[in-house]
C-alpha cells in the first residue's frame, strides 16, 4: 500500500504540525498506520486502541528541530500487523500522552487547550496516573500526579502551590485530558446542576416559626 505521506527531514520539509494533523486525521477514520524512521517502526492500531514503539522513537519525531533521515507514514490493513499488536500492544492512551506532552510547548499551547477544551481555572481530578516508566514526563509530573489525586485543584492554583511553572502544569494537563485520565470536577457541577440542599438549621428554623404561627392563630380565635 502506497505511503500516505513520504517527508524528508533533511531538507527542512519536516512539519510536526502536518504529522500530527495526519495523526488525528487517521485517528477519525479509524485506521491503522505504520511509522518508518531511521530503521525503527511504530505501529498505531485506532480501531483496537493499541499502539507499538518497540524502539521509544515517538518522543523524537515530535521534536520541532529534528535533522536528517526520513519519515515515512504508510496507511496499513488492520490484519497485518493485528499479531504484533496482540503481544506488544500497549494501550493507546500512552501514544496519546506522548503526542500531546511532547508537541505541547509555549506556540502550541493555545492550539491543544483549544482542541482539548483545557482552561486555567478547570479544577481537576486525576482518576488515573500515567505509567511513568513508560512515557515522557519532566521531574515535576510526579508531584502534580500527587497533587491532582489527593485533591481536585485548579490548574492556576497547583503552578502556585507546586511552584511549577504555568506553562508545565497546562502541559501535563492537556496530556492527561488526552489520554482520559482527567475528571473536570467543577465543569460536572456546571453540567449536572442539583436542587439546593436544605441546610438542617434551616428546617429546625422553619418548623419553629410554622409552630409559632399555630401558636398565635389558637390565641387569636
Amino acid at each position: 500500500m502506497k505511503p500516505i505521506v513520504s517527508t524528508s527531514v533533511s531538507e527542512g520539509q519536516y512539519s510536526r504540525e502536518r504529522f500530527v494533523e495526519q495523526i488525528e486525521q487517521a485517528h477519525r477514520s479509524r485506521h491503522c498506520l505504520k511509522l518508518h524512521a531511521g530503521g525503527s517502526t511504530v505501529f498505531l492500531d485506532f480501531v483496537n486502541e493499541l499502539w507499538i514503539d518497540p524502539d521509544r522513537i515517538l518522543p523524537g519525531l515530535l521534536q520541532p528541530d529534528l535533522h536528517g533521515g526520513l519519515l515515512m507514514i504508510e496507511d496499513v490493513p488492520a490484519q497485518t500487523i493485528r499479531d504484533q499488536l496482540a503481544v506488544h500492544g500497549r494501550p493507546l492512551a500512552e501514544f496519546w500522552w506522548e503526542l500531546v506532552y511532547n508537541c505541547f510547548d509555549a506556540n502550541s499551547a493555545a492550539r491543544f487547550n483549544l482542541f482539548y477544551g483545557c482552561r486555567r481555572d478547570d479544577v481537576v481530578h486525576l482518576s488515573r496516573w500515567p505509567n511513568f516508566s513508560r512515557v515522557t514526563v519532566n521531574p515535576a509530573a510526579l508531584r502534580m500526579a500527587a497533587l491532582f489525586t489527593a485533591r481536585p485543584t485548579s490548574v492556576f492554583l497547583a503552578s502556585k502551590i507546586l511552584e511549577v511553572p504555568m506553562l508545565e502544569v497546562e502541559r501535563f494537563y492537556a496530556a492527561s485530558v488526552a489520554s482520559g485520565f482527567v475528571e473536570r470536577v467543577n465543569r460536572q457541577a456546571q453540567a449536572e446542576p442539583q436542587a439546593p440542599r436544605v441546610h438542617r438549621q434551616q428546617g429546625l428554623i422553619k418548623s419553629l416559626m410554622n409552630h409559632l404561627s399555630r401558636a398565635y392563630s389558637a390565641r387569636s380565635a
